[in-house]
């Protein structure tokens, strides 16, 4: 496998000095980047899902820079976040930590950002709304500490002008009880013209430890222009687009929700009523739970005339918009066994009940995050302050009104059942019930 062609987890460790860093272990992280005139070897490993197995990637010469008088830098953290830089973090605590609290994370100055990922996929995601030149600058720096544990697996991207997440991203492995500089080169991640954000993302889909970051800051390394490689002529390629055609269902496209408007525009052939919020959807009192995207709160959708129901719920409406506009209906019914207990709005982890949290909603200050300040997740609370229990009957008296309401699929009506929303993930986001 060409290197430039892989996503690969890069670790060299080396033996070095640096000033201010002195009480850290010796090691480097350098990410993806393949420069000249340096005699140190690595090799590494994919990190591609789709290969099945590990593939060893060829060894490549790696030249780093650290003589700091160099250099010029643009520090985004250092002990505190530089002006006009803030959290737009997801799924996510990051936090402040004094030295005397971290989890074995010393480092030489007194402060470091400790980060928590409360839900899976979740992000640190620093962001600026003043573009920062990317072209200025040859790379990321930061220097990561895995605590006690170790062993996270982070996704680095770097967020460009328009807001946009590049799709070029480099991936973090974190060592335990250790201080570790990384450098990451900007043209590994995309080569933003201008950057407005990073993110810190998890990386594996299951939960992971605490970890701490410092020191985070482009920087440039007075690199000499990267040479243009000169022209390759490609192969000729030719595509027969009537050969071999076939007709296809047409219903393996959809979207999930979307407006009139939208969904007019893409002609869309099958809509589906999904995502978290359905998981605990209650059709008798048409309220859905947010679970982890908000507080685990209980908020009713607006109905105009709430004493009709279940006619006239948000779910009715949907299908009967989508028989209007020709589109199939997908349906999510819960299977999870708790749904709300009624249209008054409520939380899964109120602070009068449970005690200070990490993270509150600004506009119901009483519902947490279910995260105890200092990044534990609290647990013992009781479903029953949000929700009631179901079973299949809940399910079945549901689909039988909307058979009554809008006929079978072929008729308009729900066409496609979907079995809840991603189960996998219900002991992170509904830890709640």
């Amino acid at each position: 496998m060409p290197l430039q062609t892989a996503i690969s987890w890069l670790t060299l460790t080396v033996g070095i000095t640096w000033p201010t860093r002195t009480r850290r272990a010796l090691a480097l992280v350098v990410l993806a980047a393949v420069l000249t005139g340096c005699s140190r070897q690595w090799t590494s490993r994919t990190n591609d899902a789709s290969a099945g197995n590990d593939t060893t990637v060829e060894s490549a010469a790696v030249q780093y820079h650290f003589d700091g008088t160099a250099m010029d830098w643009y520090t985004i953290y250092d002990n505190t976040l530089a002006a006009g830089w803030q959290s737009w973090s997801w799924g996510t605590t990051p936090a402040e930590t004094d030295t005397a609290q971290t989890d074995g994370a010393e480092n030489s100055l007194q402060r470091a950002m400790a980060v928590t990922y409360d839900d899976v996929w979740g992000a640190f995601y620093l962001h600026n709304d003043q573009p920062i030149p990317g072209a200025k600058y040859d790379a990321l720096r930061f220097w990561v500490h895995g605590g006690r544990q170790g062993g996270q697996k982070l996704k680095v991207v770097l967020v460009d002008e328009s807001n946009s997440f590049l799709p070029d991203v480099a991936y973090v492995d974190v060592p335990a009880d250790v201080w570790t500089p990384v450098e990451i080169p900007l043209a590994r991640l995309g080569a933003p013209w201008q950057i407005t954000g990073i993110a810190w993302q998890d990386a594996t889909g299951i939960e992971q430890p605490t970890f701490y970051l410092d020191e985070i800051a482009l920087v440039d390394l007075n690199l000499p222009p990267t040479p243009t490689p000169p022209p390759v002529a490609g192969p000729v390629l030719s595509v027969d687009v009537a050969a071999d055609r076939r007709p296809i269902q047409p219903e393996i496209y959809g979207i999930n929700f979307g407006d009139e408007a939208l969904l007019t525009q893409l002609n869309i052939p099958v809509r589906r009523w999904g995502g978290n919020a359905t998981t605990r959807y209650n059709w008798q009192n048409d309220v859905s739970n947010r679970a982890a995207d908000w507080f685990f709160e209980n908020i009713p959708n607006e109905n105009p005339t709430p004493q009709q129901l279940p006619d006239g719920s948000a779910a009715d409406h949907f299908i009967l918009e989508n028989r209007l506009m020709g589109i199939q209906s997908m349906l999510t019914v819960p299977l999870i066994g708790w749904t709300p207990k009624s249209r008054e709005i409520a939380c899964g982890f109120s602070v009068t009940t449970y005690g200070a949290q990490a993270n509150l909603d600004p506009w119901r200050p009483d519902c947490g995050d279910g995260m105890t300040p200092d990044g534990a997740p609290l647990t013992g609370n009781d479903p029953t302050d949000t929700s009631i229990a179901i079973d299949p009957t809940f399910v079945r008296a549901w689909l039988t009104h909307l058979l009554q309401q809008f006929g079978s699929g072929a008729q308009g009506g729900a066409r496609y059942i979907s079995l809840d929303n991603e189960p996998m993930l219900w002991h992170h986001t509904h830890r709640d019930v």
